[in-house]
């Protein structure tokens, strides 16, 4: 469900992301006009303000949407579910009700069907 709340942090971040670009744009053109390198351009007032307040207003957008969002879980809990599920798949094998089980590697991830274990 789309809440006002969810719209207004999006919105931050959106309109964040928009003042970088303009940002960028209105220092390339300037840049451009006045035969300037991009490392003289960078360094100036002109720049540096606008572009970091932007990216606060993204960060910051970024920060709320991922606080109040929809799912309210935490996601070191999302990724334990995740890695449950991971290790408890079994997959079913064509045949009279055969099994086979699948194990999983920490670093690899699946590592596919092994051997059967017998009629179910």
């Amino acid at each position: 469900m789309i809440t006002w709340q969810s719209v207004i942090f999006n919105a931050l971040w959106i309109i964040g992301l928009s003042g970088v670009l303009a940002t960028v744009s209105y220092t390339d053109w300037l840049r451009k006009t006045r035969g300037q390198s991009w490392k003289l351009a960078l360094r100036l007032p002109g720049f540096t303000m606008p572009f970091s307040f932007s990216m606060f207003i993204t960060a910051l957008g970024i920060a709320l949407s991922g606080w109040f969002g929809i799912t309210r879980q935490p996601i070191w809990q999302a990724a334990l579910k995740i890695r449950q599920k991971r290790r408890s798949v079994t997959s079913a094998v064509t045949g009279a009700g055969a099994r086979a089980t699948c194990s999983t590697s920490r670093l690899s991830g699946p590592r596919g069907c092994t051997r059967f274990r017998g009629f179910t």
